[in-house]
């Protein structure tokens, strides 16, 4: 099992619509894949999925210590699972270096072939050490003049964070 996260330094490249793409494609190919919306700050994977308002949430499993496996809601295409990000919480940070192994050591244990993690834009360190957690790292641009400026400040303070 793999753990792929897909991030950038900017808003609205298209970072959530690409990790969607590439979840359903893998689940047409018959893989078994865990979507995980890690974008503490703005989560909306639920929308692309078509789910309204999900009761289970990424934050439970850290502030109630619910199991991720028993998050993961069912998307209506076989082989595409969801934990859907916290709508509830008022905070876009904070969530230690322990939370964060505990995360990844959680993730491994999951039933499917490859997990699929959605970040917010920006290179706060939640983003960032998240990101490179990963086994394989997708970063999103646009040719744009902000989105490569944010893009450029997004690897250099990844290489600073390493």
């Amino acid at each position: 099992m793999q753990i792929w996260a897909v991030g950038g330094g900017k808003g609205g490249t298209g970072k959530s619509l690409i990790v969607n793409g590439l979840a359903l494609a893998l689940a047409e190919r018959g893989a078994q894949v865990i979507l995980v919306d890690a974008d503490y700050g703005g989560p909306n994977q639920h929308t692309y999925c078509g789910i309204r308002k999900p009761e289970a949430n990424l934050g439970q499993f850290f502030e109630e210590r619910r199991a991720l496996a028993e998050l993961a809601v069912d998307t209506g295409v076989p082989g595409f699972r969801l934990i859907p990000g916290n709508l509830d919480s008022a905070s876009t940070d904070g969530i230690t270096w322990a939370q964060k192994q505990k995360l990844f050591r959680h993730l491994r244990l999951l039933e499917a072939d490859h997990v699929l993690l959605d970040l917010g834009a920006g290179s706060q360190y939640d983003t960032l050490d998240t990101f490179l957690l990963a086994d394989v790292q997708v970063g999103v641009i646009l040719p744009d003049a902000l989105a490569i400026e944010n893009f450029y400040l997004f690897v250099k303070t990844l290489k600073y964070r390493q």
